[in-house]
């Protein structure tokens, strides 16, 4: 689909001078400039990416075994291809970034649990709760700080970086795909989730109702 895709004759065009460009653009500007591009537009993507998760963290969405898969197998593909550079003059980093690995399962498998799964039309819908907000700030915190210090520090702090987020995706991944597992097969999980089929909206300040909320978010007000 892709190749279908490039041997179009417009997408083409549109490649080879976006292609130009780019390298007319490096023989006039030195790569530094790039480089100072790149980290503010990054920058701006980050905040514009936490906006939009605090935003719709509580949103309901369907939830697929198959994309967590993905990412299961992602992870660990990406932790097989790290392995290739263990060095035994380095044992202590990989004995550090073996156990921030376990703690980032463990974080991931607590954080799978603050987003409440059950079935509707035959299909798993979720919603995240406050909580779920919480874990993802403090794995955000997490991420971006091993990442700062292994800036500056070394290569073998990366992949304790790699390590902990690997870790952090597998535990998660593997928490949803547990819950949609149970939810496909007994209609509800275990832990008690209400259903809210009444009210679509708050009957008192009119807000928009999530599926298994027992309070409106807006007011605070019991949903009866």
């Amino acid at each position: 689909m892709f190749l279908r895709a490039v041997i179009k004759p417009k997408l083409l065009f549109l490649l080879f001078l976006v292609f130009t460009i780019i390298l007319v653009l490096l023989t006039i500007f030195p790569l530094s400039t790039f480089i100072k591009i790149f980290s503010i537009a990054s920058s701006f993507a980050s905040f514009v990416m936490i906006y939009f998760i605090i935003k719709t963290y509580r949103k309901e969405r369907e939830y697929k075994k198959k994309s967590y898969l993905i990412t299961l197998y992602t992870c660990l593909f990406t932790l097989a291809a790290y392995a290739f550079y263990y060095n035994e003059n380095y044992r202590i980093y990989f004995i550090i970034a073996l156990i921030s690995f376990f703690i980032g399962v463990l974080f991931g498998a607590q954080w799978s649990k603050s987003t409440k799964l059950y079935l509707k039309s035959n299909r798993v819908f979720g919603q995240n709760s406050g909580l779920w907000l919480i874990f993802w700030v403090l794995s955000f915190g997490i991420t971006q700080t091993l990442s700062q210090l292994a800036k500056s520090e070394s290569f073998y702090l990366t992949i304790i970086l790699i390590a902990f987020s690997s870790g952090n995706s597998i535990g998660f991944s593997s928490g949803i795909i547990k819950d949609i597992k149970e939810v496909l097969a007994t209609g509800k999980l275990e832990r008690k989730v209400i259903v809210n089929t009444k009210n679509l909206f708050c009957p008192y300040c009119k807000s928009p109702l999530g599926y298994t909320d027992k309070h409106c978010s807006h007011c605070g007000k019991p949903i009866s």
